[in-house]
C-alpha cells in the first residue's frame, strides 16, 4: 500500500488554479481530463455495494478512501504510464439530487508541484448517489515518454463531494517498470494453424479468474501481442503471473500461468488454441439444505470432446473459491465440498479447464439454504 502524504489543501488549490499559466517540463505530458466510461474501464461484477439492496442508507457526508493505487511504466508505444486505482466510500451515503456525482482524481509527478492528468468518473450504481461501501475504480493509460520516479494521487481534489475526513484521500507511490510479455497467438483450424487476431489478453486473479480493473490488450492481424503488467511484490523475487487469452470470434478462453518471471524483464509466451474447451459442467446436484459449519457435498459431471485431462474449481457465495482440483480423466464426476460459517442462501457453481488451459463456461447456479441450528 502506498504511503499517505499530507498536502496543504490551500497550496494545492492555488497551484491547480494557476496550472494553466505554467509550461510543463519535458517529463510531464500536457494535462488532460480523462472521462472514464464504465463499460471501458470497469468490470460491472467488481463494482458493488457490500450490503443488501433493501438496506436503508443513512445519508450524510462521504469519507472517500484510496484503497488501491498502483502505477507502472512501459516503453510500449514509445512510453506508457499505467494507473490502477480503487476508491471506497467508508462514510455515509452521499446524495446530490441536482448534479450527477463524479469521482475526481488529480495525478501529479511527486517531484513537481502541478498535475499532469485529471480523472473524472461517474458513480456506477446511481449517478446521484455514492453509497456507503460502494467502490469506484479503473485502470487508465497515459502516453508518457519518460518514466517518473513517483506519482501522487489526490482523490476529490476539486472538493465536489462533501467529506468528514480527507486524510485518506492521498496516495503516493513508486512508479515501477512493468513486466513485459509478448508473443503470438495461433489457432489450430482442422490441419492448418493460423494466426488468431481479435484475441484479448488480460491479467486475472489466480483464484477467482476475474480480471477486474485490468486493461485488456489485443492481438494484431498477425496474432502478435505485447502487454505490460504491474509487478508483484517484492520485486527482487521471481513470481508467477496468470493471464487470460479470450478469443472473441470463437468465444474460447485460455488461462495460462507464466512462471519464474523476474522484475523488469521481457517474457516470450506463445499460445495456440487446440481442440475444443470442456463442455459446460452440469449444474451441481444435491440436497438443497445444509447447516452452519457442517460440510455439504454436491456433485457435477464434466465432459470434454477431445478427451483431455481436466481440472475443475468451484465457487460458493460471493467470495469463496476452491483451488484447481485435478487432473482427472474423462468422463468425471466432480465432488464439491462446501462449508458455510453463516446462515443464508448461497449459490454454488463449477468451472473446468483442460490440459491446454482452455476454460469451460461456469455451470448454472445451484442454490442451497444454510440453517443455523444454534440460533434462537
Amino acid at each position: 500500500m502506498p504511503n499517505n502524504k499530507k498536502i496543504n489543501r490551500k497550496k494545492f488549490t492555488i497551484i491547480a488554479i494557476c496550472f494553466f499559466l505554467l509550461q510543463p517540463l519535458s517529463i510531464i505530458v500536457h494535462p488532460s481530463s480523462i472521462d472514464i466510461q464504465n463499460d471501458s474501464f470497469i468490470d460491472p461484477d467488481f463494482v458493488k455495494i457490500k450490503h443488501q439492496k433493501d438496506t436503508e442508507f443513512k445519508l450524510g457526508y462521504a469519507d472517500l478512501e484510496l484503497v488501491v493505487f498502483e502505477v507502472w511504466w512501459s516503453n510500449i508505444n514509445n512510453g506508457t504510464l499505467y494507473v490502477r486505482y480503487l476508491v471506497n466510500n467508508i462514510g455515509e451515503s452521499y446524495h446530490n439530487p441536482n448534479v450527477p456525482i463524479k469521482l475526481n482524481i488529480t495525478l501529479q509527478n511527486s517531484s513537481y508541484d502541478y498535475p499532469f492528468a485529471f480523472i473524472n468518473q461517474s458513480s456506477f450504481i446511481d449517478p446521484y448517489t455514492w453509497y456507503t461501501n460502494e467502490t469506484i475504480g479503473g485502470c487508465i493509460q497515459i502516453a508518457l515518454s519518460k518514466k517518473p520516479s513517483q506519482i501522487l494521487a489526490w482523490v476529490n481534489s476539486f472538493l465536489t463531494i462533501p467529506e468528514t475526513n480527507m486524510e485518506n484521500n492521498i496516495g503516493n507511490t513508486v512508479v515501477y517498470h512493468g513486466i513485459t510479455i509478448k508473443g503470438q497467438v495461433k489457432k489450430q483450424n482442422n490441419l492448418e494453424i493460423i494466426p488468431a487476431s481479435q484475441v484479448y489478453i488480460t491479467r486475472c486473479n489466480e483464484t477467482t479468474l476475474q480480471s477486474s480493473l485490468c486493461i485488456s490488450f489485443k492481438t494484431n492481424q498477425s496474432g502478435h501481442y505485447i502487454i505490460s503488467l504491474y509487478p508483484k511484490q517484492p520485486i527482487d523475487t521471481v513470481h508467477t503471473y496468470h493471464v487470460l487469452f479470450s478469443n472473441k470470434e470463437s468465444k474460447e478462453t485460455i488461462v495460462t500461468n507464466i512462471s519464474s518471471v523476474q522484475y523488469n524483464t521481457t517474457i516470450i509466451h506463445n499460445i495456440t488454441y487446440q481442440g475444443s474447451p470442456p463442455q459446460q459442467p452440469r449444474k451441481p446436484i444435491g440436497f438443497p439444505l445444509g447447516f452452519v459449519k457442517k460440510e455439504k457435498i454436491l456433485f457435477s459431471t464434466i465432459r470434454d470432446l477431445d478427451h483431455d485431462d481436466i481440472w475443475y474449481k468451484f465457487k460458493w457465495g460471493p467470495t469463496s473459491y476452491s483451488p484447481w482440483i485435478g487432473d482427472f480423466s474423462l468422463p468425471h464426476v466432480a465432488m464439491i465440498n462446501v462449508s458455510c460459517d453463516t446462515s443464508g442462501i448461497f449459490q454454488v457453481q463449477i468451472i473446468a479447464k483442460d490440459e491446454n488451459g482452455m476454460l469451460s463456461s461456469w455451470s448454472e447456479k445451484k442454490f442451497i439454504i444454510i440453517l443455523d441450528m444454534n440460533r434462537t
